[in-house]
Formats: C-alpha cells, sequence, structure tokens
C-alpha cells in the first residue's frame, strides 16, 4: 500500500537563485552592514506591569538614498540584577498591525528583553509619530525588485532589530530568538535562515505564498519559507491552525523535510488563525528551553499508516503523551476548506493506535495526530493521505450523520473562536476565554469559560458542514440546543463558501427569541429564518459549510450548547 504524505520538494527553487548565497544560505541583504551605528533615539519610558517600556527609533538601512528610521518598543524587566544577563527576543507583528506593547509585556514579565517593531508602515489610523516612515513601493508585498519590496525591508529592519537587542547592556548576545505572527510568522522563516545569531525560532501561522505581484514566479519563490528551510539557524518550532488560510498544512509538509535541525509542531484542529492553549505552550516552551534552560519538550510525534488488509491502521508513537487524538477529514480540497474529524486513540505504551475510517469507496482521507502532554502542552505529527485505493473492500465505512455537534461524541475541537471583543493574541492570552467539553447535571455540553467579570460576547464557529459525512442535504431544519441562565442576546449565523475565495461570505443571520425561562431549550430554524444584510434568505442548507454562534451575556451567566444537528 503506498502513502503519500504530503512532500512535494521544491528544490529547483534553491538551484534557480540569481543572487548570491552565502555557505548557509541565501543572502539578499548582503549590502547591508548590520553592525553599522543604530542612532538610537528614546521617545520615552513606561513602566507597566514590573516591565520598563521604551519607545524608540533606530536606524535600519537605507531605502532610496534615505535612512529607514524604524519605529519600536523594547521592554525589560525592571529592577533586573546587572550580573544576570537576559536572553533576548524578536517580536515580529502580522499584516496591517504594528509595534504594541503587550507583544513585549507578555515576553519581559517571563524574564526576556523583547523588541517589537512597526513594519507596516504609516496607515490613515495612525499618526508618523508611532509608525516606520516607508517608500510606498516598499510597503507592496512585493515590488519590481526586492529591494524596493516589504518582504526585503521587513527583514532588513528585523535583522537591524537583533543588532539593537543584543547591544543592549543587560542583553546576553548569545541567547537571542525570534517569533512571529501570521506575515510576522512568514518573516520568522527568512530572518531565522539568515541570521546566524539566533538560537530558536517560533513562526505562528505564518508559512504562506507570496500572492500576484509584478515578479515572476521563479524569482518570487525565492522569498517564501520553502527556499529558506534548509538554512534555519535556530531550531524551529511551528504553530499552526489545521484550516489557517495561511498557513496551509500542505505548505508546511512541504517545508519541513528541509529543516536540519531540531523541530517541532503543533497543529490545533479546525483553527483558523488561531491556536489552542496547549498549542500556545509548546512555543513558550520551546523558546524557555533555548534561552532560559527550560525543559526539553517531548520528541516529536512520529505518524505511522499500517495496511491491516483491507483496513488502515493509524500507530503515533509519542512518548510521555497522556493522550492522542486521530483527525481525519474526507475529501481533496485544500485544507483551509476541511473539517477534522477527531477520534481517542488507543494507548499501548509509548504508541497510540486507531483505524482510519473511510465515508465511501471513492473518498481521500487526510490524517495527522495531535498529542496531549501531562504538563499542558500538545505536539502534532506530519499529515498523511490515504487514496480510496488503501482501503480494501472489508474497510470500516463510517456512516453519515444528521448530527453536527454531539458533545458526548465532539470534543470541543469541533469549533473554532472567532475575535469577537478585540484580537485574541499569542501573548496574553486568557484562558479564561477556552471553550470545552463538559458534563453538566449529568449533561454532555460544551462549556464557554467566562473571558470577563462583567459580561462578555463570544463568537464561535463551527466547521462540521464542511464535512461530506455531516453536510445537509434535502434537510430544511436546524435544530441548536442551548441552556442559558439569564436572558441572553444568541445569534446563529450560516455561511456559505465563496467558490472564488477561501474565506466564506457575510453570514446570512438569524435572532431567535430566548425564554427568560433559565434552563435548556431548543432553537428551531429554517433557511427563510437567516437573512443577510441585503435581506436575501439562503434557499437551502445543502451549500453551507460554517455554522456561527454569537453570544452575548451578562456576568456569572455563561451559556451551555448542546446537540446541533440537521431536523429534529
Amino acid at each position: 500500500m503506498r502513502h503519500k504524505i504530503f512532500i512535494f520538494v521544491l528544490l529547483g527553487v534553491l538551484f534557480m537563485n540569481p543572487f548570491a548565497y552565502a555557505d548557509d544560505g541565501p543572502d539578499y541583504w548582503q549590502d547591508i552592514d548590520f553592525h553599522a551605528p543604530l542612532d538610537i533615539e528614546i521617545l520615552k519610558t513606561e513602566s507597566a506591569d514590573g516591565v520598563q517600556l521604551d519607545f524608540l527609533r533606530y536606524t535600519s538601512h537605507e531605502a532610496e538614498g534615505k535612512p529607514v528610521r524604524v519605529y519600536a518598543i523594547y521592554g525589560r524587566p525592571e529592577n533586573q540584577p546587572r550580573e544576570k544577563k537576559l536572553p533576548g527576543l524578536l517580536h515580529i507583528h502580522g499584516g496591517g498591525q504594528t509595534a504594541y506593547p503587550n507583544a513585549v509585556l507578555f515576553y519581559a514579565k517571563r524574564g526576556y528583553a523583547a523588541l517589537t517593531f512597526d513594519w507596516t508602515g504609516p496607515t490613515d489610523e495612525r499618526g508618523p509619530e508611532i509608525t516606520t516612515v516607508l517608500t510606498p513601493s516598499a510597503r507592496d508585498s512585493l515590488g519590481p525588485d526586492f529591494a524596493s519590496s516589504r518582504i526585503w525591508n521587513t527583514v532588513a529592519m528585523a535583522r537591524r532589530g537583533l543588532t539593537l537587542i543584543e547591544s543592549r547592556p543587560e542583553v546576553d548576545p548569545g541567547r537571542l530568538g525570534v517569533t512571529g505572527i501570521s506575515w510576522g510568522g512568514f518573516t520568522t522563516w527568512l530572518v531565522n535562515g539568515t541570521d546566524r545569531r539566533l538560537k530558536v525560532a517560533v513562526p505562528i501561522y505564518g508559512i504562506g505564498t507570496i500572492g500576484k505581484t509584478e515578479i515572476d514566479d521563479s524569482t518570487k519563490s525565492l522569498l517564501q519559507p520553502l527556499a529558506f528551510a534548509p538554512y534555519q539557524s535556530g531550531p524551529v518550532c511551528f504553530l499552526n491552525g489545521s484550516n489557517d488560510f495561511f498557513g496551509h498544512m500542505g505548505m508546511a509538509e512541504d517545508v519541513w523535510p528541509l529543516l536540519k535541525d531540531d523541530s517541532r509542531r503543533s497543529v490545533t484542529p479546525n483553527e483558523n488563525h488561531g491556536t489552542s492553549l496547549a498549542t500556545r505552550e509548546a512555543g513558550i516552551r520551546w523558546l524557555d528551553h533555548y534561552l532560559m534552560d527550560g525543559p526539553d519538550l517531548p520528541s516529536a510525534p512520529s505518524l505511522r499508516i499500517r495496511d491491516n488488509g483491507d483496513q488502515p491502521t493509524a500507530t503515533v508513537t509519542a512518548p510521555g503523551a497522556s493522550r492522542c487524538r486521530l483527525f481525519y477529514a474526507f475529501g481533496d480540497r485544500p485544507s483551509p476548506f476541511l473539517y477534522w474529524n477527531g477520534e481517542e486513540m488507543k494507548q499501548t505504551g509509548a504508541a497510540f493506535e486507531r483505524a482510519v475510517p473511510n465515508l465511501d469507496p471513492g473518498q481521500t482521507v487526510r490524517v495527522y495526530a495531535f498529542a496531549v502532554y501531562p504538563d499542558g502542552l500538545a505536539l502534532s505529527t506530519p499529515m498523511a493521505e490515504l487514496k480510496p485505493s488503501d482501503f480494501g473492500a472489508n474497510a470500516h465505512r463510517i456512516p453519515r450523520t444528521d448530527s453536527l455537534f454531539d458533545p458526548a461524541q465532539d470534543a470541543a475541537e469541533a469549533w473554532y473562536r472567532s475575535w469577537l471583543d478585540g484580537e485574541n493574541r499569542f501573548e496574553g492570552f486568557d484562558p479564561r476565554h477556552e471553550i470545552g467539553a463538559s458534563v453538566i447535571d449529568g449533561r454532555p455540553c460544551l462549556q464557554l469559560y467566562q473571558p470577563v467579570e462583567t459580561g462578555a460576547a463570544f463568537q464561535i464557529l463551527l466547521r462540521a458542514p464542511r464535512c461530506p459525512r455531516r453536510q445537509a442535504v434535502g434537510t430544511d431544519l436546524l435544530s441548536v440546543e442551548i441552556n442559558v441562565a439569564e436572558v441572553s442576546s444568541v445569534q446563529i449565523g450560516v455561511y456559505q463558501q465563496d467558490q472564488e475565495n477561501i474565506h466564506t461570505t457575510s453570514p446570512a443571520t438569524f435572532t431567535p427569541g430566548i425564554s427568560e425561562r433559565a434552563g435548556w431549550t431548543t432553537i428551531l430554524a429554517r433557511p427563510s429564518d437567516f437573512h443577510t444584510k441585503d435581506g436575501a434568505s439562503p434557499a437551502t442548507f445543502d451549500e453551507i459549510l460554517e455554522i456561527g454562534l454569537a453570544l452575548r451575556f451578562p456576568a456569572k451567566a455563561v451559556p451551555e450548547i448542546g446537540n446541533i444537528r440537521w431536523g429534529h
């Protein structure tokens, strides 16, 4: 039996480069003196939560004959003994964002000297006093040449930021790391692939591709993580969501075989541009291990598919894991379009096993495993693909179902969270924003952990209608069970897919009336109950790919979610 592990190693990219290569990787920044004077200007200094914050500017490099003055925030613990040197951490924000104090506060409170910098440049929302001034061409995703592109300039600013960190007297220059989110995660691969000063890297859902530009594909590919994967300076721990619109799982599978050093990954199931606490914990522990002599992470779990006659069996080796869940998705669509069904694997020593189910004889199945450890972190395996020919005539066929969410069977990872009351960032993530499967008064349910003391807005989305076994076929009724202790605002949204885009369209929404009577209630809705902003209703539920619940509730009245299904 043959199994495809999503390894499409584009080695040709590495031999098409018209630019100079150093012995240890591509060098498109060779004309920059990374140890030149920084001309640091402290704009102001503040104190917050035991951290000193310096708001400053430094000179990165020249663009079109003018120095690029970078706006940045540097944070370090106050009252740090002179004899105790701090590890240094560079933070790279995501697209459309800027340098936020919270990014460095989070790490400085953990004992790091941290720097974040603005690479977005001027916007209508921010004045020039808190932005990095860039030429118009340098603000494009990729300009007509590398030196005028946003990517090239961002890497230059990042590497000069490392120079600033290592120049501080309280920093140990031998302990430098980098982490970034989204486009910052993308850039983390490039910075870690070119700067030998780095000892560790944590890119977060950033491994995507450059979109349409004026540069041809062969040249464009030279500034993507794949081209820099073999040259990573610090060991990499990649954090992602299985359905990330930017950090596609398949792209990670292309990059992973090229890494030459210690590496881990943690991919939260069914998340899009977000991760669970267990995944975040893996990234934090990775930084602490390499920069603070913290404990090592468990070895990377491995996935093997065995042919047991008609029925393929997944075997995961994950020493130290307390449990392991097998996730499988049906169909050939790209990873952002999938729904990952989860099942517990049976443990035998350090190994976990479970048969891989199939839906029908013509269905491709993708598989990966998520190993959870007693100390709260989770690591994931590579992804495997099984073709219909891998399943024999007597293989286990999982039945189709009208159930979209059964709290007795489906864990909390069936859902993903959306940003309703502010951004759900890696830094300072509040554990009370978590959701979890629970049993209350003998009834299985999904419980929302209260995020604030005075009430909250919470939005969660369910991808289950994307799964071929759970899609609506000819039904005109949606049933949602919910338990509210007080009158709450509940809005249900159904999302159709924009066929030209990986994102869903704006939802058609329905706001049911909720009885003042406390307790469980069942909401029944038909397609005609849902309306878009333009007043249109879906004709049927057949093309619905996501269901969302937007909940607003007072303090100490956190609702619980029960069964969700098509029909009664």
